[in-house]
């Protein structure tokens, strides 16, 4: 691997390179990918950014140096260009997959390190590591509404994992300052180890589905569910009908899950 990055086009199914950019990682690039995000919000909304200008899409690659790193692919020249915005350090490993958040905020790193560390696409700030994996990180992406997170080790046997993090932040999207990854609204990363619903959805017990209740602020349906010993089994076979005329479950939760 010689490390250099290719932009295509893929259009017409000719994969003609439009672009490369030589030695864009030090022994080699192993992952990219795209935000539309950046480049369609100023379309849409005439923006003259600097940075990210008309017709500007944001790019993260990662690679086998140890780093992420940003670009700007401009596309309104008459010749589409890839010029480097950031290099974001803080991995001690191979970097192996990095994933960006669907509004474009955010760039979630995986690494040989065994961490994965989330960033802010506009301050390129350090926002969250996450110290849980045992093995090398493989994989992550973000949900379509970019609540969750979902990260992938690799390894033999029972070494590998899987692990689905709650994302929350205030409601300024734009203001990455006391951003912070949990697992199942758990006040500590690490109790993630612990917490009783890291498991199997059928395998819940009634009081499980309780906790869960708790961690998702459904406090007002707890002694129902409770009552009609729902574990997860049941939880997973509720209809609609049996949601309202049983458990007295209101609009708001029918319409949520």
């Amino acid at each position: 691997m010689n490390g250099d990055l290719r932009v295509w086009d893929a259009r017409f199914g000719h994969s003609k390179c439009l672009v490369l950019v030589k030695e864009a990682h030090d022994l080699g690039v192993a992952g990219s990918d795209f935000s539309l995000c950046h480049g369609m919000q100023e379309l849409l909304a005439g923006s003259t950014d600097v940075d990210f200008p008309f017709g500007t899409f944001l790019l993260a690659t990662c690679g086998f140096d140890n780093n992420v790193k940003l670009w700007a692919v401009a596309t309104s020249c008459p010749k589409l260009s890839v010029s480097i915005k950031a290099v974001l350090k803080g991995h001690e490993s191979n970097v192996m997959c990095v994933a960006i958040s669907n509004k474009g905020h955010l760039v979630a790193s995986g690494s040989g390190d065994k961490m994965v560390i989330i960033w802010s696409t506009g301050s390129y700030e350090n926002l969250y590591k996450i110290d849980y994996h045992s093995r090398y990180v493989t994989c992550c992406s973000f949900s379509s509404d970019d609540s969750l997170l979902v990260t992938g080790s690799g390894g033999s046997g029972n070494e590998c994992a899987l692990a689905v993090w709650r994302l929350d932040h205030g409601d300024d999207f734009i203001d990455f300052h006391g951003i912070f990854v949990q697992e199942a609204k758990s006040a500590n990363i690490g109790s993630v180890l612990e917490n009783p619903l890291n498991k199997q959805l059928s395998n819940w017990a009634t009081e499980d589905v309780c906790i869960w209740l708790k961690q998702e602020g459904l406090n007002d349906y707890i002694n129902s569910f409770r009552g009609n010993k729902i574990d997860g089994n049941g939880l997973m076979h509720l209809t609609e009908d049996m949601l309202k005329k049983h458990l007295n479950v209101g609009k708001y939760f029918r319409a949520k899950y």
